[in-house]
């Protein structure tokens, strides 16, 4: 993976060289966004990017703080969540050490 940031916008991307998520994630979930040039991006689910950011807090809650703010904060602004998708995730990226009611909570 090769992650590139612009500090100007505070923006990062991450290229993704291999199976997204370690292949755990719904490729069906995917979203394209199509541009008039032709050229196209593809965006994880929020689902996904948020269980994957409670992944990385349960690696080391003490210090991966941040990626509990990072993940509260993309649940705080998803609308429409797919609450038991979201919740597998959860436990698969966390291996069962956190849950949907965990974050919740948070």
């Amino acid at each position: 993976m090769r992650g590139l940031y612009h500090p100007a916008f505070g923006l990062g991307v991450e290229v993704v060289g291999g199976p997204l998520f370690d292949g755990l994630s719904d490729a069906r979930r995917l979203e394209i966004v199509d541009f008039p040039d032709g050229t196209s991006v593809t965006f994880a689910a929020i689902e996904d990017l948020i269980a994957d950011r409670m992944g990385q807090y349960a690696f080391d809650p003490a210090a991966m703080g941040d990626r509990l703010a990072q993940a509260l904060t993309l649940y705080r602004l998803a609308g429409n969540l797919d609450r038991d998708y979201l919740s597998k995730r959860i436990r698969q990226e966390t291996l069962d050490a956190f849950g949907l009611d965990d974050l919740e909570r948070a």
